[in-house]
């Protein structure tokens, strides 16, 4: 074993003598110059920064959100090894990785999972930093770009969803275009335009789509993600661990001196990254995602739904006109990134702020109950001697008894 691996350090450890080695290994390659004695003192300093007290595992999740988008970033530079961004080979080319190609089903589930668990990362993010009021002054740039995040993996997951070419995502992505060219007015046209590359999706929609999930995308993610932990580590973490008497978030001015008994911030974001990959990995093993049919313009799914984040939305097109709908998804992100601008209140502590809690738990309920019936809409299932229809709207319908063989 040489110099780096001479001790195993694990992510429930405190890394520190791995740290110290490697920093003592760059000083005597760069010949001990004062920029890497700099850089040394911020590694070793950063590796012993203790988590703050009682904030459990709720700051691990920018760790966790990095090294999911990293896993998503590697496997996608695979891919793009053998992937044609044409109509006629596109789909040929994902079915070679996944039949031909030596482990490539594995690269392939990895990155298709990869983006589901990435948009639930980003949500809990958002959801923590709003519980604990981590969205206003000085952090309120910081949720602007975590919003802005969002943005851009739901982005991700609806340019990526078409690369395939498979028979459900073409007939899905022509449905949402045309969703948004319907409600969305003048601006829509153009945007839908913009995005087909003409009046429909084509060739030239899977070079654009191609383009934008490959390249254009990642550019703009790792900039807003880059800027965010700018802002985020210059205005410290937020305050997860205050009581209810306190009135400062920042534990240094409440006079908090337990963060010294806690275990060091970077060995719990390791175990929880490590965490996330795991689960990554057990879920593209034991339950892949099925690549489908390849796409036939002329022949029209009977069931078409968009991914789980977009069936909230998706099923409140069977209740209000597309125009109400599409505006709802341009607000519902504009008022997420005008919050703190709109919430000028200096009180963070959730206990008192009880009223926007309520009503962002309303908003979430009112979500996971359009994702369940959008989930049940069209299915059928038989309980207790009965076969049950949902319709479109999410009703659920006797048909009759189911037949005993």
């Amino acid at each position: 074993m040489n110099e780096f691996t001479s001790k195993v350090v694990y992510p429930g450890e405190v890394p520190m003598e791995f740290v110290e080695r490697w920093t003592e290994a760059l000083d005597r390659r760069l010949g001990n110059r004062g920029d890497a004695n700099r850089w040394r003192q911020v590694l070793l300093r950063e590796a012993g920064r203790p988590a703050p007290p009682s904030t459990g595992w709720a700051l691990t999740l920018g760790w966790s959100v990095a090294a999911c988008w990293a896993l998503l970033a590697a496997t996608g530079l695979l891919l793009l090894f053998y992937y044609r961004p044409t109509p006629r080979e596109a789909y040929e080319s994902v079915a070679h990785v996944a039949d031909n190609v030596r482990l490539g089903w594995l690269v392939l589930q990895l990155h298709r999972w990869g983006c589901h668990l990435l948009v639930f990362l980003f949500l809990l993010l958002l959801a923590r930093e709003f519980y604990f009021g981590a969205y206003k002054f000085p952090r309120d740039w910081t949720w602007c770009l975590t919003v802005a995040l969002l943005v851009a993996v739901l982005a991700f997951g609806f340019t990526g969803r078409v690369l395939p070419w498979d028979q459900h995502a073409y007939h899905a992505t022509t449905v949402a275009t045309e969703i948004m060219r319907q409600g969305l007015g003048k601006p829509g046209e153009w945007l839908c335009t913009l995005l087909r590359g003409g009046p429909s999706i084509s060739g030239e929609t899977l070079t654009r789509f191609y383009v934008l999930h490959a390249w254009l995308l990642p550019l703009a993610f790792v900039g807003l993600w880059a800027g965010r932990a700018l802002l985020a580590r210059a205005a410290g973490p937020p305050p997860l661990d205050a009581g209810p008497e306190e009135s400062s978030p920042d534990p240094e001015a409440s006079g908090n001196t337990s963060e010294q008994a806690q275990p060091p911030l970077l060995a719990r974001s390791l175990a929880a990254s490590e965490l996330v990959l795991v689960l990554l990995g057990t879920l593209a093993v034991l339950s892949p995602l099925p690549l489908g049919h390849q796409a036939d313009p002329a022949v029209v799914p009977d069931l078409l739904k968009p991914e789980w984040y977009f069936l909230p939305l998706h099923q409140l097109t069977k209740y209000f006109p597309v125009g109400v709908c599409a505006a709802a998804g341009i607000l519902i992100p504009l008022g997420l990134l005008l919050l703190p601008f709109l919430d000028r209140s200096p009180e963070w502590r959730p206990g008192r702020r009880r009223r926007g809690l309520t009503l962002a738990g309303f908003a979430l309920g009112l979500a996971l109950l359009l994702g369940a019936l959008g989930h049940l809409s069209g299915r059928e299932y038989a309980a207790f001697g009965v076969r049950i229809r949902f319709n479109m709207a999410g009703v659920p319908e006797v048909l009759s008894p189911s037949v005993q063989k």
